[in-house]
């Protein structure tokens, strides 16, 4: 004899007895659940924000970017946009694998002599599934070996002028961190770079907290990470003594603003001759400000 469990079992596992199976509904409202998933995802976006990019050379923009994806194509042959970001991402010259698909897009793929002449060529990884979107940076095929040897001697020549980025040279570790921007974004301007001395001071005087966004290219975890997640600042956290001077003043909210605006403007209008004074005196009432029941400084009262 199968016994069968109670109702609140059932309720208790979000399941329903059909027959002699339990089916498990898939759209049951679990908040909690929604909200782990909500926060999981918004932690992934923030995490993956675009990358300052203080390596780039102005004068010559295309050049540097065709130069370091050209010669990493030569040395590792085929390679996919994954491996490609993978290698330009600690370098400092593109922000997100994005803007990266964009312009390797623009250079070898869009161009009507982009099989013809173009050293490297953009496309799908294998054109008899057209359903995998994963694309792949090859040498080029269609050029003859004259065309492909003059490229490598132009490559050489510009590397001799302008040497490749090489992040291991500098070894003084340089931190990024985003506050909060204009229009309120909290991680949407980003600020630097400082030292580790510099961010610890910056901490101590509140400028930054342990929820603050942290970048560097020196550290394992090429990403925005939090203040507390970086055991190397944590452990330093009450090292440097706060500055009075250089304290972060904290807004009083915006309850509070508004309130000080209106008050502000009623003392205005109570001040001008044709304002509420003259409006409340053509009603009959006598104007006192004490009846209004405003919050002002000593100075503000004796004016009033």
């Amino acid at each position: 004899m199968i016994r069968l469990q109670g109702a609140s079992c059932l309720r208790a596992r979000k399941i329903t007895w059909v027959g002699d199976q339990y089916y498990q509904h898939h759209c049951v409202w679990d908040p909690v659940k929604f909200q782990q998933e909500k926060d999981y995802k918004q932690e992934g976006i923030i995490r993956k924000m675009p990358l300052p990019t203080p390596n780039v050379d102005m004068e010559r923009p295309d050049d540097q970017f065709r130069d370091h994806v050209y010669d990493y194509a030569l040395r590792n042959g085929t390679v996919t946009m994954g491996w490609l970001w993978k290698y330009l991402k600690p370098l400092g010259l593109v922000p997100h694998p994005k803007e990266l698909h964009n312009r390797l897009h623009y250079y070898y793929h869009s161009r009507m002599w982009g099989f013809k002449r173009a050293p490297l060529v953009y496309t799908r990884r294998n054109p008899n599934t057209w359903t995998d979107r994963t694309w792949i940076l090859k040498i080029n095929e269609h050029i003859t070996k004259t065309d492909h040897q003059e490229f490598v001697e132009l490559l050489k020549a510009r590397l001799e002028e302008n040497p490749l980025i090489d992040p291991t040279v500098d070894a003084t570790v340089m931190w990024y961190y985003r506050t909060e921007d204009d229009c309120g974004f909290p991680h949407g301007k980003i600020n630097g770079p400082v030292q580790t001395s510099t961010l610890l001071q910056l901490h101590s005087n509140n400028h930054i907290t342990d929820q603050t966004r942290l970048f560097s290219f020196r550290t394992e975890q090429l990403c925005w990470m939090p203040f507390y997640k970086y055991q190397q600042l944590r452990s330093r956290a009450g090292e440097f003594e706060p500055q009075e001077d250089e304290m972060k003043e904290e807004s009083p909210g915006y309850m509070l603003e508004k309130r000080h605006r209106v008050q502000e403007y009623v003392l205005q209008m109570h001040e001008s001759e044709k304002g509420l004074p003259n409006y409340l005196q053509h009603l009959g009432y006598e104007p006192n400000i004490e009846d209004m029941e405003l919050e002002f400084t000593e100075e503000e009262e004796m004016e009033a």
